[in-house]
């Protein structure tokens, strides 16, 4: 349970609840102000680029709650102007960016960066990952945090879990899945990690731009992808094409979406509006946990009215993806030291967390 207080979990809860209660007063103080996106200071004038699309309304707002609530306290001295994903520049290029101080913030995502390190997608959720209790725990409360912003640091930006989006399901597909052989040929739309995992299961993989989706499975060009959850795939109606949604997320556990700052930028805050966005942050990680969670199952339930079926792998199919991720992680690790150091930290975090959740919880079989 959410509110379940664990002794690992005391100084993460009361953070989230005093993130909510500052968030809640910055959005009623940002409601009365009339300036939003209209520059009331001639200095200190910042971008912030979301990498998300408006659409959603679960994901899509945030870049532009951020802002306002941000330049309605500290307004005046700071401004925040939001600009939408490739609208200022392409979404490919946010991180060089902010590292260049071309545009100050951004919203995006740390799966993106690979290019950079690959130990960057542990941080949104890896295949076979930690729950996004377990990963916020151990980043709060534990070394998580300090590997985070010390990778973040060597490409001089600063960043900070701005948004969380929870547990993903594995994915839609246009047939079912019921042994380990179906998987060989598996024309599979996904990247990163759980490309190489596919890879590793005899699947093919197939790079298909996010608007191109639908048209990729008209023209039978693929059979699968690894989109997210109900809530922010739910705008792509992919269960006209795709009519199997399988569970469980093995994929990715816990998702969280990356501010990134520069950090000279980040100095010039000062600790006041530094705590500021800290806070905000803190605010709309709670909202969006507890958004998620509430109505996930809601939105799933509009698709099985609309036709789409929900199904699970069987255990040989998953440990089939289990073994390929224990090949894929041996691999990265042996290639990179921060993922190597990120996977040996979780793991050693979790021995005695998932004891403790375990001896704590009632009900068990």
């Amino acid at each position: 349970m959410i509110f379940e207080v664990l002794p690992k979990l005391r100084s993460l809860i009361l953070s989230l609840i005093t993130g909510v209660v500052i968030g809640i007063l910055l959005t009623i103080n940002s409601r009365s102000t009339s300036y939003e996106n209209n520059n009331p200071v001639s200095h200190n004038n910042w971008k912030l680029v979301s990498s998300f699309q408006s659409e959603n309304d679960f994901i899509g707002e945030i870049g532009t709650k951020i802002s306002n609530k941000f330049n309605s306290i500290e307004k005046g001295k700071f401004f925040i102007k939001f600009y939408g994903p490739n609208t200022l520049i392409p979404n490919s290029q946010i991180f060089n960016a902010v590292k260049a101080g071309k545009i100050e913030f951004a919203l995006t995502t740390s799966k993106i960066w690979k290019g950079k390190s690959s130990a960057f997608e542990l941080f949104n959720g890896s295949p076979f990952g930690p729950d996004i209790l377990t990963l916020l725990s151990w980043f709060y409360d534990n070394e998580g945090k300090k590997i985070y912003e010390s990778l973040y640091s060597r490409f001089n930006i600063h960043s900070l879990p701005c948004g969380i989006t929870g547990i993903v399901g594995a994915g839609w597909f246009n047939k079912t899945i019921e042994k380990t052989s179906d998987l060989k040929g598996l024309k599979v739309a996904t990247s990163g990690l759980v490309s190489e995992v596919y890879k590793k299961v005899g699947a093919k993989i197939v790079k298909v731009n996010l608007k191109n989706l639908i048209n990729a499975f008209k023209l039978k060009q693929i059979d699968a992808v690894t989109f997210s959850i109900p809530l922010i795939d739910k705008n792509l109606d992919l269960s006209k094409y795709a009519k199997y949604y399988y569970m469980p997320g093995w994929n990715q556990q816990s998702g969280v979406i990356d501010l990134i700052i520069n950090k000279q930028i980040w100095g010039k805050l000062g600790l006041k509006s530094q705590n500021v966005i800290e806070s905000i942050c803190l605010a709309t990680n709670m909202e969006m946990l507890s958004f998620g969670e509430a109505n996930q199952f809601n939105e799933l339930k509009n698709k099985i009215i609309r036709g789409a079926e929900v199904k699970q792998f069987g255990p040989k199919v998953l440990r089939l993806f289990e073994k390929g991720w224990k090949s894929v992680a041996e691999e990265n690790s042996k290639n990179n030291k921060d993922f190597e150091k990120i996977l040996k930290s979780i793991a050693n975090y979790k021995k005695d967390y998932l004891i403790w959740n375990d001896l704590s919880k009632v009900g068990k079989k």
